[in-house]
């Protein structure tokens, strides 16, 4: 395993051959609703990208893209590259092939961010990790649930030390597996090793049903998991694959998050600490919007303590969603390494961990709950 690389102690070129100018040409891999996604981003933020080329192996391309100029599209990645001097390829292509397509892209010299998830299994992730140092390009993957403006804040919270040192972290409905694992990370620090895990996942009958797509479902999966990290704090997450689509469930529209730190709390964006007299004090938690091209942009979050808690959009002059927020962070955090040779904000190493908690805890289940050491 070649962990991490992270710095290259040489200034990056673009493949134009001069230094990097300010807009990165972009090609996305993938057509589908998350590429799509992508290209509105891009083009929203086109004083910083320019989206030059989309590959799909299905040719399925959305009506959209006739809006997207100077748009090349193809069906064969080869050609793609072949034809176009391209500085970042986003892989947005099917869970399945996400691996395999950023293989390609890699082996093209191109810069890389990924979606999730990045592989099958740990030597192929760290397959990617080779392949990036052979090749002098860096990866970044694009996990979008601790970017969100609304997990912003909590961050900035734990880490102003408001609610103190974290005990327990708990998540319901957030995501699956490797999502949900993110998330709890975000909130004890990506710095702090997971050291054991446990896992546990059984399949239940519910009365058959139809969802939103189309698709009829008489089962439901559920899935907790609980990560014990150095030091002794401990996550825990519940899951439901109900949660996505289905009726008889919340749709995860009441999903949330728990930290409990030894001075306070906070549930959801419900913050509370103790005020020395035996009696709880909540804290207010603020988000305020603006107008961007009629859409309602979230401009910050603000914590009313003292001194107050801030967490400030950094994309608030463009017209994106808080989804769109989250890709646009990504997109960004690749940005900035690529033009300055550090560290991308997430990068290979963190989701290759969130994968192997993953993993370790489906593993755990497998073994009825037996404990899974994290070496």
């Amino acid at each position: 395993m070649v962990w991490p690389c992270t710095k290259f102690g040489l200034v990056l070129k673009s493949h134009s051959g001069g230094e990097w100018m300010d807009q990165l040409k972009v090609a996305i891999i993938g057509a589908g609703k998350r590429a799509q996604e992508y290209m509105r981003v891009l083009t929203a933020m086109s004083d910083q990208f320019r989206l030059v080329a989309v590959c799909s192996d299905n040719q399925a391309f959305p009506d959209g893209l006739a809006d997207f100029t100077d748009v090349s599209t193809y069906s064969d990645g080869e050609a793609l590259f072949a034809n176009h001097q391209i500085d970042l390829g986003v892989v947005a292509s099917d869970p399945m092939k996400v691996h395999d397509d950023s293989i390609k892209v890699l082996e093209h010299d191109v810069h890389l961010l990924a979606d999730t998830p990045i592989g099958v299994d740990l030597p192929s992730i760290d397959r990617l990790g080779r392949l990036a140092q052979l090749h002098r390009v860096i990866v970044e993957v694009s996990e979008p649930y601790f970017r969100r403006p609304h997990e912003r804040i909590k961050q900035k919270l734990v880490q102003s030390g408001l609610i103190g040192d974290i005990n327990f972290a708990y998540a319901r409905f957030i995501g699956h597996g490797y999502h949900a694992v993110n998330v709890l990370r975000s909130y004890v620090g990506f710095d702090i090793p997971p050291t054991r895990v446990w896992g546990f996942q059984r399949d239940y009958g519910v009365e058959p049903h139809s969802l939103p797509s189309g698709a009829e479902i008489q089962s439901e999966q559920w899935q907790h998991g609980i990560i014990e990290f150095r030091g002794g704090v401990r996550a825990v997450y519940d899951f439901t694959s109900a949660a996505y689509q289905s009726p008889i469930r919340w749709r995860r529209a009441k999903a949330n998050t728990e930290i409990y730190g030894r001075r306070g709390m906070c549930v959801g964006l419900d913050v509370a600490v103790g005020d020395g007299s035996g009696e709880t004090k909540e804290v207010s938690v603020k988000r305020r919007t603006i107008k961007v091209d009629e859409i309602d942009v979230v401009d910050a979050y603000v914590v009313d303590s003292a001194p107050e808690i801030v967490w400030e959009n950094p994309y608030r002059t463009y017209p994106l969603t808080d989804g769109q927020i989250s890709l646009a962070a990504a997109l960004t955090s690749i940005q900035e390494a690529i033009q300055t040779g550090s560290a991308p904000e997430y990068g290979l190493f963190n989701a290759r961990t969130d994968r192997e908690i993953d993993m370790a805890m489906a593993n755990s289940s497998d073994r009825q709950g037996e404990s899974i050491e994290i070496l």
